[in-house]
């Protein structure tokens, strides 16, 4: 729960500064250059994270990385968050910024899973229906699962609508063993 405070409140406050000077989008999409060279299990990510290398040498690989690729702004960002020894949370800090961001654009995602490729067709009517229901843009991600047999399934927020072959054969299964034969 810790983890998800520190990230909402760093992120908040990095969008607050981002909007203030109207960096927004330019942050965004620096965070992601940082994520890529500070990504999970990265030499640069244990190097800044471990406790027995220099709060000077973590500070010069930040400088070296970065100053002449990213706006100043995001430099003295990663900078505090060495400082305050938050640099762990760097990944998490970049989800929740994007999902404010696009709080701040009035863009939801949603995931769609479904067995087959969904021609654009298909992809711009449920677009149309989700922005229609949520009253927001919407930006579909689509994931490929043969498991499910047919059909597809949103995730929108906390909603999730099946409508896969998988689900129905299963609620058929149920209702005919409710069924009593005499």
């Amino acid at each position: 729960m810790i983890d998800k405070t520190v990230s909402e409140r760093y992120a908040f406050a990095l969008l607050n500064v981002a909007k203030k000077n109207a960096l927004m989008d330019v942050i965004l999409s620096e965070l992601g250059l940082i994520g890529k060279v500070i990504g999970e299990g990265s030499f640069v990510k244990k190097f800044l994270e471990s406790p027995h290398i220099s709060d000077e040498d973590k500070i010069g690989l930040i400088h070296k990385a970065f100053s002449d690729r990213i706006n100043q702004t995001l430099v003295n960002f990663l900078l505090l968050l060495l400082k305050k020894y938050r640099i762990e949370f760097l990944h998490d800090i970049i989800e929740e910024y994007s999902r404010l961001v696009d709080i701040e654009k009035g863009i939801e995602k949603a995931r769609v899973v479904c067995s087959l490729p969904v021609n654009e067709g298909m992809l711009t009517g449920l677009r149309e229906k989700l922005e229609g229901l949520t009253g927001k843009k919407i930006v579909l991600e689509i994931l490929e699962d043969k498991k499910i047999i047919g059909g597809i399934i949103v995730h929108l927020r906390d909603i999730v609508i099946d409508g896969s072959i998988r689900y129905k054969l299963g609620t058929l299964k149920e209702r005919l063993l409710r069924v009593k034969v005499t």
